[in-house]
C-alpha cells in the first residue's frame, strides 16, 4: 500500500501541527515551573535545584573528557536532607534518571551523586556528575 500525504487518516496533519504548536508553551510552561522551583544547579543544566536553594559561588568545576564529562557544584539553603533527598527522588525520575541507591542516580552513562552536608543553619548540597564505569 502505497504511503504519503494521500493515504493519511483524516486529521493526521490536524493533530501533527497541533502537536508543533503547542510543544513550545509545553517546553515554556516546564522551565517556568523548573525556574520557579529554583532554576538548575550550575553545571548541570538539566538538574533542577532544590527549591530555596541557591548555587555556592565559584563552586562549580567542569570538565569534559573523552569518556565523558566531570562536574561539581554545590548548593546551600535551609531545609532537612530528607526534603531534599525526596526532592529529587522525585524530580530525577521524571527527567529520565535511575535511582541506583540513597543520593546515587544513573542515566546515558553518567553517574550523578547527590551527598547533603548539614551545618549550623542549613545545608549544603555538593553534586558530582561523572561517566558511568
Amino acid at each position: 500500500m502505497p504511503t504519503g500525504p494521500a493515504n493519511r487518516p483524516p486529521g493526521a496533519k490536524r493533530r501533527h501541527t497541533l502537536a508543533l504548536l503547542l510543544l513550545p508553551a509545553i517546553l515554556a510552561g516546564w522551565l517556568t515551573a523548573a525556574q520557579a522551583a529554583g532554576g538548575f544547579v550550575a553545571g548541570l543544566e538539566d538538574v533542577p535545584l532544590v527549591p530555596g536553594f541557591v548555587t555556592v559561588p565559584d563552586s562549580t568545576t567542569v570538565f569534559d573528557k573523552p569518556a565523558g564529562r566531570i562536574v561539581e557544584s554545590y548548593a546551600s539553603g535551609e531545609g532537612s536532607a530528607d526534603a531534599v533527598h525526596a526532592f529529587y527522588d522525585r524530580a530525577l525520575l521524571q527527567l529520565g534518571w535511575q535511582r541506583m541507591q540513597p543520593g546515587r542516580f544513573a542515566r546515558d552513562g553518567e553517574m550523578l551523586a547527590i551527598e547533603i552536608i548539614a551545618h549550623d543553619g542549613g545545608l549544603t548540597v555538593r553534586y558530582a556528575l561523572t561517566p558511568q564505569p
